[in-house]
């Protein structure tokens, strides 16, 4: 089968459940963030008379001789806009893995809830076909083996049922018995 034809264009396709989830991968990336932030507030708390002098040849100077710059920077100076690419990169990096994460789990669940509803309308036929990097395909089996073990009783009811038509009274017992039998194997309380 061409690749082109299994991949899925729309990446939303499950909004509530896409958002939730972006939503808690977005909170655990800026836990994550405020943790770093604490421990870098508490580094910067305990170093707050150090002073760094950056020293660096002058970009047009004639000679390569290093001269200090003219002010001294501190260590927050320094680090505080690491910080914030940081912050920036590490939210747009989980954006994006949350997307394509829930991305992989929203479509399975789209197909076996569409198939969930056929089964509800009484259509048996076909099966939940995922692919090969989806997600929940333990899922997608138990949903197409209920659906070939319903199909098979239903055939069998069927056979029972014709088989009704056109047989004598001692036949129709024993199908009496075995449609009781199947009966007895569905729980609806």
């Amino acid at each position: 089968m061409n690749d082109q034809a299994c991949k899925r264009h729309i990446m939303i396709v499950d909004p509530q459940f896409q958002f939730q989830f972006i939503r808690r991968v977005v909170m655990l990336a800026v836990l994550i963030v405020v943790a770093s932030l604490s421990l870098l507030a508490i580094a910067y708390y305990f170093s707050l008379d150090i002073q760094t002098v950056i020293v660096q040849p002058l970009p047009l100077a004639i000679s390569d001789i290093a001269t200090p710059m003219e002010e001294p920077t501190t260590i927050a100076s320094i680090l505080l806009p690491v910080v914030f690419i940081c912050i920036a990169v590490t939210l747009a990096v989980t954006l994006v893995f949350g997307i394509i994460l829930s991305h992989r789990m929203a479509g399975p669940l789209f197909r076996i809830r569409r198939e969930l509803t056929e089964m509800e309308k009484g259509d048996l036929s076909g099966e939940v076909r995922l692919r090969e990097k989806d997600d929940f395909k333990s899922l997608a089996q138990s949903v197409n083996s209920l659906k070939k073990s319903w199909s098979c009783r239903i055939q069998e009811l069927d056979g029972i049922i014709g088989g009704l038509d056109s047989s004598g009274i001692p036949e129709q017992a024993s199908a009496f018995k075995r449609l009781k039998e199947i009966m007895s194997s569905f729980k609806t309380d």
